[in-house]
């Protein structure tokens, strides 16, 4: 492995110029498509064919069409816009340059649209859902895909039927519906297999290896990100074959075959950098930093996905970036605290704004509309089966929101008892620390007693027949008997030893007591009226209150910790619903 790590470090070095010579060459020519396509459009008319001509020049020398197009002075003018634009789309795609594709795209498809032949205008579809699922924007790539597999379908030709099967699959793997994927992808392959497409069939198989990995089934992902590989690979195309290997080795991670997992990516990594594949590249890095930091390397894990996080963050690829931010957090805790946390701030912001809900209704939507379309084609009958789904989910929408209902009510419920719990925790130390200083450690002076300063209100209502709230009663902490006001002392005194060491779960303090988890919980029962997770709640919440209190100017990330939170963001959420306010807030109160 170490040798693997070495021989790994040495290719990335002699690679530098060959990456340098690509990027410049990339960049050099996107600088003369945007000078050649400025000149077409500002030339007279609106669209020179001298103009055209040039571009298209520069796509044959990209290696991005078949043959060498030319154009005449006779050439129509909406034919040379419609023409180019779409091509300009194609290309500044390929460069992965996605805003500039979709201004192309736009203009392309008014131009693209009517007439008897609808293979353009089908292509121009495909291209603008390709650039919206790159932008992250799915609400857009759907909308263009279905319409373009709609023309596909009336056309009849099995394999440009199976690609835009392939762009639906491609939508919905990347909204993380794997299943609505797999239907998509499994049809795309199937019309592949009337066609002698090989290399579509292993752009197919390629997808269906990364739906099946989202799937959990890694074995079938294993299968077909293996059959992409060798299909690519006899046909000469490595680039493509570094893309397979790095599918491979997603796999092969969630199977636990790391050793194959770092040598598919120590041949897939340096493939990517010399093709230009930067978002490829991207996701590769970030596997190869998870493995480096499995291993124990985290400096390489650091090195890796840095690069990958500045790549998605150039590419506003919103859901790669917080794979990227995750990991760093990960490799950088022990070493950088506080650009951990930084990170991992940012991937909760990430992963809060994902998919927004108009997103995931419309995917829900275009899911509905296929299915139904499918049903209606196999049998009328399908409609009284409709209506019976809706009658259920009608059914099922009235429980969710009576368990919506119970829910908030129970949540409720519980703040009041956290507070009491808080409460208490403080009379227990307080009591600890008397005995301390006293020496007192006789159990007789435990007995119930009626003093005022001891008895804490139990915050339990319930409703009224009228609906006012009813106190139910009180308790008075000291009249517990000795052993549970021990027993509650040396939990207290446990959870916060345990709070550092991330160990402070009800299996952990239970094994600390020479008890089961279940015994544990049911003394803890017995004595609060709640669960451990309750009273560890309550013991957070009080720590927290009282580091705010005597340390205001400790950073909420170290309360935080303090508290057993990995996260900010989670321990800001949970001080939230216990006190209505945000630790910073709360601060300013005091």
């Amino acid at each position: 492995m170490k040798t693997r790590r070495v021989l790994f470090v040495v290719s990335l070095i002699a690679l530098v110029f060959v990456v340098k010579t690509n990027a410049q060459r990339s960049a050099d020519s996107v600088g003369a498509a945007d000078s050649v396509l400025e000149h077409f459009e500002t030339s007279t008319g609106g669209g020179s064919f001298e103009s055209a001509n040039a571009f298209f020049a520069l796509l044959d020398r990209e290696g991005l069409t078949d043959s060498l197009v030319t154009f005449s002075a006779s050439t129509p003018k909406q034919t040379l816009q419609q023409q180019v634009w779409y091509w300009a789309a194609e290309f500044y795609y390929d460069k992965q340059e996605y805003a500039k594709a979709a201004v192309y795209g736009l203009k392309a498809l008014p131009l693209c649209q009517g007439g008897t032949d609808r293979t353009l205008e089908g292509d121009c579809l495909s291209i603008l859902s390709l650039i919206y699922v790159r932008q992250g924007d799915f609400t857009e790539a759907a909308r263009y895909a279905k319409l373009c597999n709609e023309i596909d379908l009336t056309g009849g030709d099995a394999d440009v039927i199976s690609s835009s099967f392939n762009t639906l699959a491609g939508i919905y793997l990347s909204a993380r519906q794997p299943k609505e994927a797999e239907h998509y992808i499994l049809k795309a392959i199937d019309y592949s297999r009337q066609t002698d497409n090989l290399k579509r069939r292993a752009v197919l198989f390629g997808m269906a290896s990364e739906i099946y990995h989202l799937l959990n089934q890694d074995e079938t992902a294993l299968d077909y990100a293996t059959q992409a590989y060798d299909i690519d690979h006899e046909a000469g195309r490595q680039d493509k074959a570094a893309m397979r290997q790095a599918q491979r080795a997603s796999a092969l991670i969630s199977l636990r075959r790391f050793d194959d997992a770092t040598e598919a990516l120590s041949e897939a990594i340096p493939g990517l950098r010399e093709s230009g594949n930067s978002h490829s590249l991207g996701i590769a890095l970030n596997q190869m930093g998870l493995l480096q930091h499995g291993e124990g390397n985290d400096s390489a894990a650091v090195s890796c996905l840095s690069e990958a996080l500045e790549i998605f963050t150039r590419q506003h690829d919103l859901y790669n970036e917080s794979h990227s931010r995750k990991g760093l957090y990960e490799a950088l805790r022990a070493s950088d605290p506080q650009a951990a946390m930084a990170h991992i701030d940012r991937y909760n912001e990430l992963k809060d704004s994902l998919y927004d809900h108009e997103t995931g209704e419309l995917l829900s939507q275009y899911a509905a509309q296929y299915g139904y379309d499918e049903l209606q084609q196999q049998t009328q009958a399908a409609l009284s089966q409709r209506n019976l789904y809706i009658t259920i989910g009608m059914v099922l929408i009235a429980l969710v929101l009576v368990a919506v209902a119970l829910l908030v009510w129970n949540d409720r419920r519980r703040q009041r008892h956290i507070h009491w719990l808080m409460q208490e925790i403080s009379l227990l130390k307080e009591d600890t620390e008397s005995t301390e200083k006293t020496g007192v450690e006789s159990t007789e002076n435990t007995e119930k007693t009626e003093v005022t300063e001891g008895r804490l209100p139990l915050e339990r209502v319930e409703e009224s027949h009228n609906g006012s709230p009813q106190e139910k009663g009180t308790i008075d902490v000291n009249s517990l008997n000795a052993d549970d006001r021990l027993f509650l002392q040396d939990v207290v005194q446990k959870v916060n030893e345990g709070f550092l060491r991330g160990q402070f779960d009800t299996a952990s303090i239970a094994s600390q007591f020479n008890m089961s988890k279940s015994t544990f919980q049911r003394r803890i029962q017995s004595i609060t009226d709640d669960t451990p997770k309750a009273l560890f709640s309550a013991i957070q919440m009080h720590k927290a209150t009282t580091l705010l209190t005597e340390a205001p100017d400790m950073p909420i990330s170290e309360v935080a910790r303090s508290c057993g939170f990995e996260e900010t963001s989670n321990f800001s959420r949970a001080f939230k619903r216990a006190f209505g306010v945000t630790p910073t807030q709360y601060n300013k109160l005091q």
